[in-house]
């Protein structure tokens, strides 16, 4: 997921009391920073530049993934919602023929 912090990067800013851990993290240094896992990775690039995130915790940036993780959890449940339904019915519907199956092989075998 492209996401960075529960509702955005503001998450990781001192301010917001959120990210304790992370801003405790080489003695406090990143008080506006957000982890270089909220960075966009660029055109060509397989993975994201180190430091990118240094100062994105303020804002709308164009360095770092501006939506929130709880959101696009959210969107990609709602996404795949049906699929894990007819997974789900399809699984129990494997097991009742299964089940099924066994008995009439027990009752055979006697």
């Amino acid at each position: 997921m492209e996401c960075c912090g529960i509702n955005g990067p503001e998450d990781w800013n001192r301010d917001n009391n959120l990210a304790t851990w992370w801003i405790s993290v080489d003695g406090g240094n990143h008080d506006e920073d957000t982890p270089d896992s909220c960075c966009k990775i660029a055109d060509g690039a397989e993975t994201v530049t180190a430091g990118c995130g240094t100062g994105a915790a303020t804002g709308i940036s164009s360095t770092v993934n501006n939506n929130g993780c709880y959101d696009e959890a959210l969107d990609w449940v709602e996404k795949y919602t049906m699929v894990m339904g007819i997974c789900g019915i399809a699984f129990i519907v494997f097991e009742i023929f299964c089940l099924t199956l066994a008995l009439c092989l027990r009752q055979r075998a006697k």
